[in-house]
């Protein structure tokens, strides 16, 4: 790992916990994607978040319409 990911790992996955134990009791069903390989560094945080949501439902598209 890198060292700003040495860093804050420890917060990362507290917070990737907390948020999943809040909505196992109402989700149907949790997909988990590691967002980071979508990230591109010519892309504005806006535009990265914009192409990182469509890129990861992209596979799931007709299930998630169904």
């Amino acid at each position: 790992p890198f060292a700003h990911e040495e860093e804050t790992e420890e917060r990362t996955i507290y917070n990737a916990a907390t948020c999943l134990k809040s909505i196992y009791p109402v989700a149907d069903a949790i997909f988990l994607a590691d967002n980071q390989r979508f990230v591109r560094k010519d892309f504005s945080l806006r535009n990265n978040l914009s192409q990182i949501n469509a890129l990861m439902v992209e596979p799931f598209y007709n299930l998630l319409c169904a």
